[in-house]
């Protein structure tokens, strides 16, 4: 059973970028599953460690077009993912120091986030990239 799943709710409008958070959610479960499954330190390192670089890819994107079309509030945005991806590199740099606490508190701090993410910022930049026809 996943921690969490993608639905229609979560959508920004804009098919890439929707394919994207699919793809965070993605590795949320991955990260939970392997969790359940007492997978070891092998396993949830490397799911961890392809989270940092495939959000880093994400936001690369998603601030690219905000850039690109002149959104008003990129700086903000910017510098909340970059408080982001500090948080994960600071779970991933636990992990490799062997605190075992980490598997549970990324779990719950991506799901707590990446719903609050996309449901609040993310969602404020639907409207501004749909009446410039961005997809």
């Amino acid at each position: 059973m996943p921690l969490i799943s993608w639905n229609e709710s979560y959508s920004v409008g804009i098919p890439r970028l929707d394919n994207q958070h699919k793809r965070i959610f993605e590795f949320i479960d991955l990260l939970f599953d392997a969790m359940c499954k007492g997978q070891g330190r092998g396993v949830i390192g490397k799911v961890i460690d392809d989270l940092v670089s495939y959000t880093e890819e994400h936001f690369g994107c998603e601030e690219h077009l905000m850039r690109t079309h002149g959104f008003t509030d990129y700086l903000n945005h910017k510098r909340v993912h970059d408080g982001f991806i500090a948080k994960v590199r600071e779970f991933r740099d636990r992990h490799r120091q062997d605190d075992t606490t980490v598997p549970a508190d990324v779990a719950r701090y991506l799901r707590e986030w990446l719903t609050n993410h996309i449901n609040g910022m993310d969602k404020g930049y639907r409207s501004f990239f749909s009446k410039l026809g961005v997809e």
